[in-house]
């Protein structure tokens, strides 16, 4: 019986060890993620800010000044 209960609480100990193992990397591989998407979208509004700013510098040669 005692031999069972310590068992028991053995493989419990294991177990709980392992879920702990889990979530961590769980939480480790979600903290990449939301890493790599900030990064994505980081790049993604450069880009279109380098896009916009490479058209108004095309479209305005004459220095800014209205056409008549």
């Amino acid at each position: 019986m005692q031999s069972e209960l310590a068992r028991m609480a053995a493989v419990y100990e294991k177990q709980t060890n392992v879920l702990r193992r889990r979530a961590e990397a769980a939480n480790a591989a979600e903290s990449r993620l939301r890493e790599v998407l900030q990064r994505q979208r980081d790049v993604k509004q450069e880009r279109q800010e380098r896009k916009l700013t490479s058209s108004n510098a095309n479209g305005n040669i004459s220095g800014g000044l209205p056409r008549p």
